[in-house]
């Protein structure tokens, strides 16, 4: 709720307000003429920087490596871009921010953070009990395989029990 309230409410109203402020300084069509020039650069650069990202996924994907960053960068060029064609100075340094390389860094940082933060990693112990016969019962114990990951603490419970 709180959320929702500020993107459509307080954001609008404070690109408003800078927008009547830059009007009374550099004039009403200087300000239109800003207002389109911001949107047929940052629909420009959101083109040509995409498209450098789709093709280090490409690159990624067929050298068999998970396209993690260059996903990331690729979702944050696009949100760049829908930023800079949205009417208004605040959106339109956020979407500048978000489409130059060298600032697009922090925030893909930023965000793997909060992905790291949001996804648990659970390690478990996986004990494998193999097949045994009837005439083997009194071998039973020894035949345990225990395997731990490397991050796992020894005193979880186990996850898997099977057989061989």
């Amino acid at each position: 709720m709180c959320l929702l309230f500020i993107l459509m409410v307080i954001i609008p109203t404070l690109e408003l307000y800078l927008l009547v402020e830059i009007g009374q300084k550099i004039g009403t069509l200087n300000t239109v003429a800003l207002v389109i020039l911001t949107g047929i650069t940052g629909s420009t650069l959101m083109k040509m920087e995409g498209w450098k990202a789709w093709q280090n996924v490409k690159k990624e994907l067929s050298e068999g490596r998970l396209p993690g960053k260059k996903m990331i960068d690729g979702l944050l060029i696009l949100i760049g871009g829908i930023f800079l064609i949205t009417p208004g100075v605040l959106t339109d340094v956020f979407g500048l921010l978000l489409i130059f390389p060298l600032t697009r860094i922090f925030f893909r940082e930023a965000l793997f953070k909060i992905l790291k933060n949001k996804i648990k990693f659970h390690t478990n112990v996986i004990t494998v009990y193999p097949t045994v016969h009837p005439e083997d019962e009194e071998q039973n114990n020894s035949n345990i395989i225990t395997i731990y990951p490397e991050n796992a603490k020894k005193d979880q419970n186990s996850l898997m029990d099977g057989k061989l």
